[in-house]
């Protein structure tokens, strides 16, 4: 199919965005497994994974919209359980999802439930119990997925992970991860803006024969290939 240089252009900067949204990808895990308290295969694996990576996005989101008083969280958890509530009422979205309504209704953190998760962020800004931070990664993992991404990244140094007097297991991110992220989002938004097309090379990428090869190991983390959807934990 021949194609006109105004697509020619737009092509090309379509190609250029998927190189540089996977190198930003590619950039964020060799970060994070390169600076890893715990250089085992298995936490290794789940620092690799979209969960990992989902939880990341999760704590820059609460750093970014500087989500740090008892009322702001208390807001943020009024979004959490309108949002699930929305989605209780539409069941295209639940099957796109891959979400059950029970799985939605274990989630919505209930009058009983807030006041609680309230307090204790009162006590620790930032600081939530594994059950809650839980519910509020439901849209993009399951319970017992967040707890194994918890626990590893626990391990590496990026969570703190300590039983409190409630008998309950309270989580806080020591700040590195949400750091990385950003700095990870904001090189890709750079190499987006900064990119260029000069009407003086058009012609040559024209060429078959000048083309660079398909960045396959774009696709790969450590040498072992991305698989799974990935939602984001924006709402």
């Amino acid at each position: 199919m021949t194609r006109d240089e105004d697509e020619e252009r737009e092509l090309r900067k379509d190609i250029a965005a998927l190189q540089a949204f996977r190198a930003s990808r590619l950039r964020f895990t060799n970060r994070i497994i390169e600076i890893s308290a715990d250089k085992s295969e298995g936490v290794a694996s789940v620092l690799r994974s979209d969960p990992f990576y989902q939880l990341a996005e999760f704590y820059f989101l609460l750093s970014g919209f500087n989500i740090e008083s008892t009322a702001e969280f208390a807001a943020y958890i009024e979004r959490h359980n309108s949002y699930l509530t929305g989605l209780l009422k539409d069941p295209a979205k639940m099957l796109r999802m891959g979400l059950k309504q029970d799985r939605l209704l274990a989630a919505i953190l209930d009058g009983e439930t807030t006041p609680r998760v309230l307090r204790l962020w009162s006590e620790s800004k930032g600081t939530l119990d594994q059950s809650t931070l839980g519910r509020l990664l439901v849209p993009v993992m399951s319970d017992e997925t967040a707890r194994k991404v918890v626990i590893a990244a626990t391990k590496a140094g990026f969570l703190t992970r300590e039983a409190s007097v409630y008998r309950m297991m309270m989580v806080a991110s020591t700040g590195t991860l949400e750091t990385i992220y950003g700095q990870c989002l904001r090189e890709f938004r750079s190499a987006i803006a900064n990119f260029a097309d000069p009407e003086t090379n058009l012609s040559q990428s024209l060429s078959s024969n000048s083309r660079p090869p398909i960045d396959l190991e774009a696709n790969k983390v450590d040498g072992r290939h991305r698989t799974g959807r990935r939602r984001s934990t924006a709402r």
